[in-house]
């Protein structure tokens, strides 16, 4: 059971809603895709932070991510799911409270 969970449809107006979000739904596979702009990646001071792409599965109208890669440049890195899930799970779980 993945942690990393959201509802499509709060998942979607979300990404409308901000701007610089992509959402590719196939079937019951969305993925997410997108470049960090969290105030703690800004602080970092990186010149161009990564894009990140998370992959996951629809069912009953939410979105397991099981899957999230790093990309940075030509390089795609996977992250750990406990990383993942100590880096996404509060944002997915405030998109789920307030969208």
């Amino acid at each position: 059971m993945s942690k990393l969970r959201v509802s499509l449809d709060k998942l979607e107006r979300y990404a409308k809603n901000q701007g610089g979000y992509e959402i590719f739904i196939d079937h019951d596979m969305v993925t997410l895709s997108f470049v960090p702009v969290f105030p703690e990646v800004l602080e970092k001071g990186d010149s161009a932070p990564p894009r990140v792409v998370m992959t996951g599965r629809v069912t009953s109208g939410k979105v397991d991510f099981q899957k999230v890669e790093i990309e940075e440049g030509s390089t795609s890195v996977e992250r750990s799911p406990e990383e993942s899930e100590m880096v996404y799970k509060s944002w997915l779980d405030y998109i789920e409270e307030n969208y």
